[in-house]
């Protein structure tokens, strides 16, 4: 259950305490660039002045020779030397030298060490400026985004000097300028980073191969028919066969979770109140998973919410189409993720929609979507999702009081953060497989988001990894299964469990279920409530936002197990 996979790489995914706001830098640059800007306006500047006391109409007028003639002379004393004496377009090498260049009898037998700094700012020339400066925008920027001013500041200015100081020991006869040596260090620097986020790129560049290829055997990328492969052949193809260490084995047994009365917890009864709290307090510690009975979904809608899914998902594919996800948006159809990765795909067909209580927000969810993008017949289907979001989400708002006595907090304290919230339903359909030995309907993953709230149909396929074995949550047709997100681990400062999980398929049934993802208002700053945060050394995770998390998820890591971890190391880096 899972939103960072283009939220499909998990069985329930979503795409997809502090009221502050902060406005979240984009990913991959969360945060400005001002400094390596300063530096390119510095460096222009100096040349500005190196031309102007070099003054080569003057030199000209001295030397009383027809061979000192000044280029561009219409540029008045910004005029450039004679191309015989700097073939770079710049002033001559007195001026360099009155002005700070490395000269090694200088610095050495002068003791002018001050040289080895101020020679970094100074170009021989428009061209060795221009080139430099390029590449101290094409490189800089991207790394000063990435970790900060500090950072490359002290890596520009001591790789600078360091490149000084190896010209000063091989340049005996000459001066020596440029920001050579600070630009290798940045170059250094921006390879440090691609080795250390070598998964990353190696994944683009493979999901860039598996385009290609699927375009060369005349297959549509975008495009999954499960009914289709079953017939071509008796073996799936290789996409969407997984390793041997995460194929589904049948010796799994099914995982004791407890059953929660919400009913009683909401009645207000000391000794229900005290159970279910309880209950959740355990099951939240050691895995994060339990069942909610008497939740209040009305059956009726529940049946005509699968009735609709059987309709949509056994549609002809131009029909599904319609609703297409496109890149970067949480509501729409998509057919495994053919469009995003290139193996270990996930045998599913998924329909989400982006879901906001907020009324300003009622233009985006779901109803309006369902209208806008299918059309005509399809408006009793965008009517009944709607009802089921609205229904989804008073629920999460209630279990979310049960989680935050079971914390020992104020019971409203994580409804109230939560009623602005900006969530995911999402549909999945899991075909029948030939092979089912060899593929996954969603990989093992822990959930961004912070709540996963799911109804499965009675055919069985959820598992999860408690105690290093995968163990199943059998379907109970008067209960829905409920599990902590990494986001919500994150709020709790990681005292409840966002625990791996995935879902199987097989040769006999197909297989279905919703998934309703509460996700927090995207721009709100996420942290523990004073009681769970303790003091600064004990937190467990870096303040952060929704939105970053899920943008992070969806652009540059697929969910796995890890992923709060990752996604923790990688902004604590940027924030440096």
């Amino acid at each position: 259950m899972a939103v960072g996979d283009n939220p499909e790489n998990r069985e329930n995914g979503s795409d997809d305490g502090d009221r502050s706001r902060i406005g979240p830098p984009p990913i991959p640059s969360p945060l400005s660039s001002w400094l390596v800007p300063l530096f390119v306006v510095t460096n222009v500047t100096l040349f500005s002045i190196a031309m102007f006391v070099n003054n080569c109409p003057k030199h000209s007028e001295s030397h009383h020779s027809p061979n000192h003639h000044c280029v561009a002379r219409f540029l008045g004393r910004l005029s450039f030397e004679p191309l015989r004496n700097n073939p770079l377009f710049g002033p001559s090498s007195r001026t360099l030298v009155k002005l700070g260049s490395l000269e090694w009898c200088r610095v050495v037998e002068e003791r002018e060490a001050w040289r080895l700094f101020t020679c970094i700012w100074l170009h021989a020339g428009v061209i060795h400026l221009v080139a430099n400066m390029i590449s101290l925008l094409f490189v800089g920027i991207r790394l000063e985004q990435q970790f900060g001013f500090v950072r490359i500041g002290v890596i520009y200015v001591t790789s600078g000097v360091g490149g000084s100081v190896l010209s000063s020991l091989f340049i005996r006869n000459g001066v020596s300028v440029g920001a050579s040596g600070a630009l290798f260090g940045l170059l250094g620097s921006m390879l440090s980073e691609i080795l250390t986020n070598w998964t990353i790129y190696s994944n683009k560049v493979n999901l860039s191969i598996l385009r290609n290829l699927l375009k060369f055997s005349n297959k549509d990328p975008s495009n999954f028919d499960a009914n289709l492969l079953n017939q071509q052949s008796n073996h799936i193809p290789q996409q969407f066969v997984w390793p041997d260490h995460e194929k589904p084995t049948d010796d799994v047994q099914p995982l004791q979770v407890p059953l929660i009365d919400l009913a009683g917890f909401l009645s207000g009864d000391s000794v229900l109140v005290s159970e279910a709290t309880r209950l959740v307090s355990e099951a939240s510690k050691k895995h994060g998973f339990f069942l909610v009975t008497n939740h209040g979904i009305d059956e009726t809608l529940l049946s005509r919410a699968y009735l609709f899914m059987d309709s949509f998902f056994k549609a002809p594919a131009c029909e599904k189409q319609k609703a297409q996800r496109t890149w970067g948006e949480s509501s729409g159809y998509a057919s495994s993720f053919v469009e995003r990765f290139s193996s270990k795909l996930p045998w599913k067909e998924t329909l989400s929609f982006k879901f906001s209580p907020v009324e300003k927000c009622h233009s985006q969810t779901v109803k309006d979507f369902v209208s806008e993008k299918m059309g005509y017949g399809y408006e009793e289907l965008g009517k009944v999702y709607q009802e089921y979001a609205e229904a989804m989400n008073i629920l999460s708002l209630k279990i979310m009081e049960l989680l935050g006595m079971s914390l020992g907090i104020e019971r409203r304290h994580f409804r109230e953060f939560f009623e602005d919230n900006e969530s995911i339903l999402r549909l999945n359909y899991y075909p029948q497989c030939k092979q089912p030995d060899l593929a996954l309907g969603t990989g093992p993953h822990c959930d961004p988001t912070s709540l996963t709230i799911l109804h499965q149909d009675q055919v069985g396929g959820l598992q999860v990894f408690v105690d290093n074995k995968w163990q199943s949550i059998p379907p109970n047709p008067k209960a829905v299964v409920v599990n902590i997100g990494d986001t919500f681990m994150a709020l709790t400062n990681g005292r409840y469990k966002s625990c791996l999980h995935r879902a199987v398929v097989n040769s006999e049934s197909e297989r279905k279920s919703f998934a309703f993802f509460l996700c927090p208002k995207g721009d709100k700053v996420l942290k523990p409530p004073e009681e769970l945060a303790g003091v600064i050394s004990e937190r467990e995770y870096p303040d952060f936002t929704w939105s970053t998390f899920l943008e992070f998820t969806q652009e540059h890591y697929r969910a796995d197990m890890n992923t709060l971890e990752e996604f923790s190391n990688w902004l604590k880096n940027s924030r440096q």
